[in-house]
């Protein structure tokens, strides 16, 4: 009788132990994963700024001469960046010069893009949003909006809840 009651003590601490492991782990993983996008949505929007201010800098010629043609041959090769899915040019007294839309985005192409003149950054429905004022010798020349899906933080997402859960 002995024998039984101290195999029962035995499998009653392992499973404490098992139990006590496991929702630690899990806790851990919830925190690691919520400072992980915490950092993720810093350096998404960090690197959304670069690829605006690059942009803004090509095509500050088109928005200062008003070039619909000129925007279109620069925005052409946004194609092979996946990361961005909806660029919008915008003189600076809110005339809309020229759109980008992704292949296949179709969630950005139907919304309607309001002109704005602030540099201003949002995440909303699972997309960041961004506006950046194009300028030239100090004034003001355009606006530029970026859209990204954020698909690469997506990704890095169901990458990190996988391996908590593993």
């Amino acid at each position: 009788m002995n024998r039984t009651t101290s195999t029962s003590i035995q499998r009653q601490l392992q499973l404490f132990f098992v139990l006590t492991l496991g929702f630690t782990v899990l806790v851990m993983g919830g925190v690691w994963i919520s400072y992980n996008q915490v950092m993720l949505e810093k350096e998404a929007e960090r690197v959304l700024i670069v690829e605006g201010d690059i942009i803004g800098a090509a095509a500050r010629p088109a928005m200062m001469f008003n070039d619909q043609r000129m925007a279109g041959q620069l925005l052409r090769p946004m194609q092979f960046d996946k990361d961005i899915s909806v660029i919008k040019l915008f003189t600076y007294d809110g005339n809309a010069l020229f759109t980008y839309a992704a292949e296949g985005d179709t969630a950005g192409v139907s919304q309607a893009v309001a002109f704005r003149n602030s540099q201003i950054s949002s995440y909303e429905n699972g997309r960041l949003h961004l506006y950046r004022v194009v300028e030239h010798k100090g004034e003001p020349v355009g606006v530029i909006y970026l859209e990204s899906e954020l698909t690469h933080f997506k990704e890095n997402q169901h990458a990190a809840l996988l391996t908590v859960l593993m």
